[in-house]
């Protein structure tokens, strides 16, 4: 039963036990597979890093550009790796079943 002024008593501290934390870290495993060069985070890393070189450089890039860069070669990759794929199925020996 509840407590008479209406509030539920909740034990947050359940939460934080290391058995909850793990079991929480297992259903967020990734399960889907994708080529490297359609992952945001690989391209997000190489923009990362031409950034920092580019600083070294005098060339500064902001979030935004960063961002907007991102994106931009994420997209690249997906269409391009979309083109192999077609010229792929053209040049193949053996037909689709």
């Amino acid at each position: 039963m509840g407590r008479r002024d209406g509030a539920e008593h909740s034990d947050k501290s359940a939460d934080l036990k290391p058995e909850t934390i793990q079991n929480q870290r297992k259903e967020t495993r990734m399960t889907e597979e994708k080529p490297w060069y359609q992952s945001r985070s690989i391209w997000g890393g190489i923009v990362a890093l031409v950034a920092a070189v580019a600083g070294l450089f005098g060339i500064p890039l902001d979030a935004a550009t960063h961002e907007a860069l991102t994106v931009a070669l994420t997209s690249a990759a997906a269409a391009i790796g979309a083109v192999v794929a077609i010229i792929g199925r053209l040049a193949a020996q053996k037909t689709l079943r």
